[in-house]
């Protein structure tokens, strides 16, 4: 048998959909219930079954380090592209700024449809280069090393996909934060109150104040490896 992962939301696309004419069942990795709606609809030989890219987690190279400091507070863990939407991110470290309220951030990218050189014009244009530090292509273990470092773990694009980033933090013991309205709004099981939160575009900076300074007692790792785990 053969077993599609797609890693994007909105599986009505040719590359996709022009396996129909096979003349043997495909089984299609589909957990946003609009996709699974689709395929259903269409009575074909792509056959959805209910788990997601971003279940294939290794964690025992995302996990939490003994010893590890926590003297950061956010890391934004994206390819350095638009629609990963570092914009809206560095604009609510800017509104917290204004306020008095100084957070430290960790970038941490890879090339896309941007360079690191357009990231760090963002970064000056916003006024936060002071509190921003930047990693670019390094291997899992260190991303799992920077996740150990910060208090939540942030995705603030619009529409993408089943993002690996969140549950490789959720291994790490970090909660993620989420753009309300993510992908086609759907409301995961696995971002809850033990492993996570959404915010609005305007409730950015004070979701992210309230995330560094919670002393609510959550243990996202033990959540996802409990009810993830194949």
């Amino acid at each position: 048998h053969i077993v599609l992962e797609p890693s994007w939301s909105g599986y009505c696309e040719p590359d996709l959909l022009c396996l129909m004419d096979r003349p043997f069942p495909l089984f299609v990795q589909a957990y946003e219930p609009r996709d699974v709606a689709l395929l259903e609809r269409l009575d074909s030989n792509l056959i959805p079954v209910p788990i997601s890219a971003n279940w294939w987690i290794d964690h025992r190279v995302f996990r939490p380090i003994d010893g590890a400091v926590r003297d950061a507070d956010v890391l934004f863990l994206a390819a350095w592209a638009a629609y990963k939407r570092h914009d809206g991110f560095l604009h609510a470290l800017a509104a917290l700024r204004r306020r008095g309220e100084r957070l430290t951030a960790i970038l941490v990218g890879y090339d896309g449809d941007w360079r690191r050189a357009d990231i760090e014009r963002l970064i000056r244009y916003h006024g936060v280069a002071d509190q921003v530090e930047i990693f670019e292509r390094v291997p899992p273990s260190e991303v799992n090393r920077q996740l150990n470092r910060v208090k939540v773990n942030v995705l603030w694009s619009r529409r993408e996909g089943v993002n690996r980033a969140i549950v490789e933090g959720m291994c790490a013991g970090v909660p993620a934060l989420l753009r309300e309205g993510f992908n086609y709004g759907y409301h995961y099981p696995y971002i809850n109150d033990q492993t996570g939160g959404f915010a609005s575009e305007r409730s950015l900076p004070d979701r992210l104040l309230e995330f560094v300074r919670s002393t609510r007692t959550r243990d996202p790792r033990a959540w996802v490896l409990d009810h993830m785990s194949p």
